[in-house]
């Protein structure tokens, strides 16, 4: 995989630049801004895509209408090759990586004017194995995102992308759930490690769920990649904007994964400086619990653990427990051997 440590943040335009390319050069903008590492549009060609009658689906129903079919609605958010080169050079200038994801052979080909660097495969493609096939003779970085997929097909969906060429170090599995918005019970976000386990590739995460808590427990679980549907507006018009978050929204994840990133820190248990410093005053020394007599012995009778510590730390106490006092001791003074 083709990244450094740092979790990198995806802003999914998807389709709502609701096909104007002045709104999507204003989401790009928006998106660096608010701190993502790429920002995602849609690669399709409706006539490519989906029949001319298939209908809508459930969530894309409750935020159009059902005035029209699913292929009347993809034509208006349909973008070109030449728009996509113009839009990923505004990207370009602003600082932000360019990612499409590919629907179809016709878009995937068409894409090749951007030199690709990266290739998403949506959910719905998983098993159209044709354009996996294609995908995987390119060299670049491919995510392939499992909504709606079992384990078997993600399993045979890396085969297909190995058996074409892709390069293991290259693949990166993004653990989603295909429902606009995913409630929080579904998220099923240990499923980010047991994939990595079972599929002994890096995971990431494309999330659907409302607010910004659950990308931010993605990373904490492992997550590479974490994927946000962003908009201007969630009330404008169209398939996604409901499931989206707000630039100001998208800035509160990214400090959030940010924040994550830094709390990870490592696995191996130290003890820090400013830990150290504490010691002294936190932990205790064993004191006389009351007067004690040369030659007495030393229980819990008359010893006690107390802060500060002491030349004799209570990690001590069964190294001088059952011993005698070989001096007079005053209470409440450490005991020392």
């Amino acid at each position: 995989m083709k990244m450094n440590s740092t979790v990198k943040i995806i802003a999914e335009v998807g389709v709502n630049h609701n096909g104007d390319m002045s709104l999507a050069a204003d989401l790009i903008c928006k998106a660096a801004e608010a701190g993502a590492d790429y920002v995602k549009f849609q690669a399709f060609h409706p006539a490519h895509l989906v029949h001319q009658k298939a209908q809508k689906a459930a969530y894309q129903v409750k935020n159009t209408g059902n005035t029209e079919g699913q292929y009347e609605m993809l034509q208006r958010y349909s973008l070109d090759a030449a728009q996509l080169l113009q839009l990923q050079s505004l990207a370009l200038q602003q600082g932000i990586g360019f990612v499409c994801s590919v629907f179809d052979l016709y878009s995937l080909a068409a894409i090749q004017v951007l030199q690709p660097k990266i290739i998403k495969i949506p959910s719905g493609e998983i098993d159209h194995f044709p354009l996996l096939q294609a995908i995987g003779k390119l060299n670049t970085e491919v995510w392939l995102s499992t909504g709606m997929a079992t384990e078997v097909e993600i399993r045979t969906a890396i085969d297909v992308l190995l058996a074409s060429g892709l390069q293991p170090g290259n693949l990166v599995i993004m653990h989603c759930h295909t429902q606009y918005p995913t409630p929080a019970d579904q998220a099923n976000l240990n499923v980010i490690q047991s994939l990595r386990h079972t599929m002994g590739l890096p995971i990431g995460y494309s999330d659907h769920t409302r607010g910004i808590v659950i990308p931010m427990i993605a990373v904490a679980l492992g997550a590479v990649l974490i994927e946000k549907h962003f908009t201007l507006d969630t009330s404008m018009p169209g398939p996604d904007h409901a499931a989206s978050l707000t630039p100001t929204e998208f800035a509160a994840m990214v400090k959030g994964i940010r924040e994550a990133e830094i709390a990870m820190g490592s696995s191996k248990k130290m003890v820090s400086d400013a830990e150290l410093a504490h010691i002294p005053m936190v932990r205790k020394g064993i004191y006389a619990a009351r007067d004690i007599e040369v030659g007495e012995v030393l229980t819990e009778e008359n010893m006690i653990c107390l802060r500060p510590v002491t030349s004799l730390p209570a990690s001590k106490w069964f190294e001088v427990y059952n011993r005698k006092a070989n001096q007079s001791i005053k209470a409440f003074e450490p005991i020392e051997i």
